[in-house]
């Protein structure tokens, strides 16, 4: 359903956003490197999509098609929503 959908986007996109600044910070020193935000910082060096936003969501080969994708997926949910 279009519900469910829609919960798995916000999910994800709660999981970039968190990881991204928890990265940031970091990066720089506020708070310690957990493994899973260094097998990010590794993953995204790499042109890869982190372990962590992969878990409920889709799988792209690299991480330009995984955000491209993540894109799209918004901007069809948010269409249908207006």
């Amino acid at each position: 359903s279009l519900k469910q959908e829609i919960d798995v986007l916000q999910l994800i996109l709660g999981k970039v956003r968190a990881t991204l600044q928890n990265l940031q910070l970091a990066i720089d020193g506020t708070i310690v490197m957990s493994d899973d935000l260094a097998d990010s910082l590794d993953s995204l060096a790499n042109a890869k999509v982190p372990p962590l936003w992969l878990r409920g969501a889709w799988f792209s080969p690299t991480v330009g098609v995984w955000y491209q994708s993540l894109l799209s997926r918004f901007e069809q949910w948010d269409k249908w929503i207006k």
